[in-house]
């Protein structure tokens, strides 16, 4: 036998050791967990994204293809605006930034940094222009950074926007989740409690030394190999006929309930995931390494710092997903996970009420305070700021008049109904400003008196790069995602300007409303 394998078994048995010792001593748990088992469920569904915020990311994705449209109009290759990250993955909340990556259809294969650098400063270029108006705002291009990004704010929804270029591996690893979510509904769900979890404990952020949510994600799914009997099959199964998001996709089917025969609750999974980690947090200078790839402890060697963790990247095995991880910040990880057993045990023993705990775990909540009250729903009775410039207001079926430079124009409806999506706001004081506020794709067509929405049903088209079994078992998640329903659009929604301050067509008007609006049935 050689020595890595001998050193492979001995790291791997160590740490099986340790796993059993910290369930034996915190066993005391387990019978007791029904009185936790109401936190999580409770703190997963308040914490869960409502229908206007996925309304909101579609909506923001669909205006910044249509910026994308205007920068690259003139060019042979316009790039598309693809979503990857949390939103695509169904493990994002209200307040998670939104990933996405500018792709160009030219199939090359390694984009050089310049290009990534040119694409994100003419984007950068569009949206300092629409900042200067209010709509967008901390439009902040960092081309320094391993992998460059602009980050820019919507002022309607105040969702971050993460921006890269080429990012196909990013958008290849969510739909790989995304369908991996397919097999057992506790995955996507212990990772968003998990991923809340540490962010209120300042561990998930890559850009500080802790760790990304990637990582996070593997570590869940890791976990959720390891339980007997287990919920999750070894990724290698699942990987056998290549890694490619349609051929995975493919294999998903085989593997549908693997991990019926487990009855644990998400509150048993939640602790025994923190108990797991806190166990071997001695085993990681010695190349522990968790390896979701083959559903167990591995050791392997990468080039590391020593002390932190070390997480297989499940699609190129030579990559560590915690390689961001810095040494300083291994101690705040490895005290996080203890504090919160801790925790959890002084709340079952009386010493802890629930409120307490729950601001322990996750913070303090911030986020929601009722899932019916949103910061948008009391727009319509709130009064301009003071100092606020008055507006013309949009006549119907009559285009107003923008001042020249200010950047992408837009008109607005006031139809008085208040229930329609926050970022369509009829009002124009600063809470509702917004690039949301700019013509959209889906728009709305004029009845007679009334203002109803052009063929709701319409649907955003798939990714390039996904390509989808024609009846994948995580279809209706994905087009719950991306595409509409007849419910998420209402009257009082932004209409194109058929002319610029020019006097010549708008843009939108000829081009967009052309080929990709729901006025085109030809598409």
């Amino acid at each position: 036998m050689m020595i890595s394998d001998v050193t492979q078994n001995d790291v791997a048995k160590r740490a099986k050791q340790l796993e059993e010792l910290a369930f034996s001593t915190n066993r005391s748990l387990f019978p007791r967990l029904y009185a936790f088992t109401d936190i999580i469920d409770d703190f997963y569904n308040l914490h869960r994204p409502t229908s206007r915020d996925y309304e909101s990311r579609r909506d923001l994705i669909r205006i910044l293809n249509i910026i994308a449209k205007e920068a690259y109009g003139n060019e042979k290759v316009c790039p598309t605006v693809e979503p990857f990250g949390s939103f695509l993955m169904d493990m994002f909340s209200s307040q998670s930034d939104l990933d996405l990556s500018i792709n160009f259809n030219d199939n090359a294969t390694v984009v050089s940094r310049q290009r990534q650098t040119k694409t994100l400063r003419r984007f950068s270029q569009k949206f300092n222009n629409l900042q200067r108006n209010g709509h967008v705002t901390k439009v902040n291009a960092i081309l320094s950074a391993r992998v460059p990004v602009l980050k820019v704010t919507d002022c309607g929804t105040g969702i971050e926007c993460d921006i890269s270029v080429e990012n196909r591996d990013g958008i290849a690893k969510s739909q790989i989740v995304l369908m991996i979510s397919a097999i057992d509904e506790r995955f996507q769900k212990l990772c968003f409690m998990v991923k809340a979890w540490a962010k209120s404990q300042g561990i998930n952020s890559s850009v500080d030394g802790t760790l990304n949510s990637l990582s996070l994600i593997a570590l869940v799914a890791f976990h959720l190999q390891r339980r007997d009997p287990p919920i999750l099959p070894p990724f290698s199964e699942i990987f056998k006929d290549g890694t490619d998001p349609p051929t995975v996709n493919s294999a998903i089917p085989k593997f549908l309930n693997y991990g019926r025969r487990n009855n644990e609750s998400l509150a048993e999974l939640f602790v025994t995931f923190l108990i797991r980690l806190d166990s071997v947090k001695a085993l990681w200078d010695d190349g522990l390494c968790a390896s979701a790839y083959e559903a167990s402890w591995i050791h392997k060697t990468f080039t590391r710092k020593i002390g932190c963790m070390t997480v297989e990247d499940f699609t190129i095995r030579s990559l560590n997903l915690a390689r961001a991880l810095s040494p300083p910040k291994m101690k705040k990880i490895n005290q996080s996970f203890h504090k919160s057993i801790l925790n959890i045990h002084a709340f079952l023993d009386g010493k802890l009420d629930r409120s307490q705990l729950t601001d322990k775990l996750f913070g303090t909540d911030q986020d929601v305070k009722s899932k019916s009250v949103r910061k948008f729903d009391s727009i319509e009775s709130k009064k301009p700021a003071a100092g606020a410039p008055k507006r013309k207001r949009f006549k119907k079926g009559k285009p107003s008049t923008a001042p020249s430079g200010s950047g992408i124009r837009y008109d607005s409806l006031n139809t008085g109904n208040g229930s329609g999506n926050p970022i369509f706001s009829s009002n124009r004081n600063e809470n509702t400003k917004g690039i949301g506020r700019m013509p959209p794709v889906m728009s709305a067509i004029h009845y007679g008196n009334s203002w109803t929405p052009a063929n709701p049903l319409h649907t955003m088209p798939l990714p390039s790069s996904a390509f989808l079994h024609p009846n994948p078992p995580f279809a209706s998640t994905y087009h719950r995602l991306m595409n509409p329903s007849p419910s998420a659009y209402h009257p009082g929604m932004m209409m194109p300007r058929y002319v610029n301050h020019h006097g010549a067509p708008h843009l939108y008007s000829r081009r967009v409303h052309s080929e990709y609006s729901p006025w085109n049935h030809n598409q």
